[in-house]
């Protein structure tokens, strides 16, 4: 009769350990969640995407989006001008596409749902074009139009 109690003891404690292991688990992933534009790209996730590039011009359209992931590294062999030419549809979250520069400077090109084109300068060195979400779904397409001083380069491009 002890070794059946001491075996029931055990199995509930085990129980209760597994059951309290489990919710605390639950909670750390929850903190991992950004909360606000601030947190964006603590963590990267990307469901459903499909990505058509063709000389420039890239369509992406994705189910769920949290963080920051590069559509296009680009190499200016001096200051010049690039012409953005952008459509989004953003069906839910916050949405924000910007150009990273060679002095780490941030530029906002376009945020939300919106259509239009802009041109920035580039700075010599290496940028690139980032997309960034929380909790996001939509579609976009970018063209890039660049001179002969400015290389640009997709992810698929890339030697690692």
């Amino acid at each position: 009769m002890k070794i059946y109690k001491k075996s029931i003891l055990v199995i509930l404690t085990m129980i209760i350990i597994w059951t309290i292991s489990g919710c605390s688990l639950g909670k750390n992933h929850e903190q991992n969640i950004p909360r606000n534009k601030d947190e964006i790209g603590k963590i990267n996730t990307l469901s459903e995407e499909t990505v058509e590039d063709e000389n420039n011009n890239m369509k992406v359209t994705f189910g769920i989006m949290k963080g920051p992931f590069t559509l296009y590294y680009i190499t200016a062999k001096e200051e010049s001008d690039i012409v953005i030419n952008f459509e989004s549809n953003i069906e839910k979250g916050d949405f924000k596409v910007v150009l990273v520069g060679a002095d780490d400077e941030i530029t906002d090109i376009f945020e939300g749902t919106t259509k239009g084109s802009k041109t920035i300068a580039v700075k010599e060195g290496e940028s690139r074009i980032d997309i960034m979400g929380e909790a996001t779904n939509g579609k976009i397409d970018i063209n890039i139009e660049a001179d002969k001083n400015i290389e640009v380069k997709n992810d698929n491009d890339m030697d690692y």
